[in-house]
């Protein structure tokens, strides 16, 4: 992106100056806006580099004219009936599928999992780097997607683990006053085993509602950060769900369609078809998981490239990299 006058789009990578080197206007930050001579200039557009004002800027962080294309780009990694037919468009998807449904039905071997969790997280990191791939990786390297799969067992087991063990003391303590007494306990000690074994119970059960919504968001951590902790790490796990929360919603929806909905559609087929819907729901849900982590990283290197250049002029702060593409003609905005 490269930075352009806002007056004449002039390209002005590497400019020191404080006026267009080609129209001669100011290009010192806080000059005035050339649409709202009220405002006045204070970063570029992060997408063709254009300087802009706090009016020029809308709700996409990009200015007017790329906010369609910016808009376009956003909702396509929600476009379920792109999502749900991103398997089939690779040549090879039905022997994946089948080597998924293997995975499936060697289950009770354990490992066999680990190869498909592993393959799966192989999915989303192909999808977050190359969002539009026509293609899925390949089922190779065994040794490293049962690695993988374990791990990303392991994350999300951990948590059940101590929320089990969180509602398991009061409940245990209900059934300890409940069997130790002789006889039927009868007031204090009956209500108290009573609260106890209700209190344990409600824990379970809102921990698991909880767990349910946050547990797309521990498989993320753990993409980025590898940790098997990574569902015991309170703080990035509240950011994941809660720094753009509309948009979490609308992903763990269409997350819950696919795992919850399509996934088992297999069972009306006598439960043969299960060993298809499974493997291919999985998939592309790994694909869905993909696009949204891509959506999240463009956003995020939005804010960067926000933040590096709100201090800095025309012309001041770093170039950008490469030229854009010729700039549309100054308009009303």
């Amino acid at each position: 992106m490269s930075e352009r006058c806002p007056f004449c789009a002039e390209d002005l990578s590497g400019a020191e100056a404080e006026r267009c080197p080609a129209c001669g206007e100011s290009l010192r930050k806080g000059a005035p806006c050339p649409e709202h001579p009220e405002r006045p200039l204070l970063r570029p557009c992060p997408d063709c580099g254009r300087w802009l004002c706090a009016d020029c800027t809308g709700a996409e962080g990009v200015c007017p004219a790329c906010a369609p294309a910016a808009r376009a780009k956003a909702q396509s990694h929600y476009d379920i009936g792109e999502i749900l037919s991103a398997v089939t468009r690779d040549p090879d998807w039905v022997s994946k599928v089948i080597v998924g449904a293997a995975c499936f039905l060697g289950g009770f071997l354990i490992v066999p999992l680990f190869v498909f969790f592993g393959y799966r997280l192989r999915v989303i990191r192909a999808q977050r780097k190359r969002p539009d791939a026509p293609e899925l990786p390949s089922f190779d390297d065994l040794g490293e997607l049962i690695a993988d799969g374990f791990k990303i067992w392991l994350a999300e087991l951990l948590p059940v683990l101590a929320l089990t063990l969180g509602a398991g003391v009061p409940i245990g303590a209900g059934v300890y006053l409940l069997a130790s007494s002789p006889t039927p306990p009868r007031g204090g000690p009956a209500y108290l085993a009573v609260g106890l074994l209700v209190l344990g119970g409600g824990v379970y059960l809102l921990g698991a509602l909880v767990y349910t919504y946050f547990l797309p968001a521990i498989e993320m951590e753990y993409l980025d950060s590898g940790r098997v902790s990574a569902g015991l790490r309170l703080g990035p796990l509240w950011r994941r769900v809660w720094g753009a929360p509309v948009d979490y919603l609308i992903f763990f929806l269409f997350h819950y369609l696919i795992q919850q909905v399509l996934a088992p559609l297999g069972v009306f087929l006598c439960f043969v078809g299960l060993y298809a819907t499974l493997p291919w729901a999985w998939l592309t849900d790994a694909v869905l998981f993909g696009r949204y982590l891509a959506a999240r990283d463009e956003e995020a290197a939005r804010a960067e490239a926000a933040a590096r250049n709100e201090g800095t002029g025309p012309g001041e702060g770093e170039a950008g990299g490469a030229a854009s593409a010729d700039f549309p003609e100054t308009g009303s905005r």
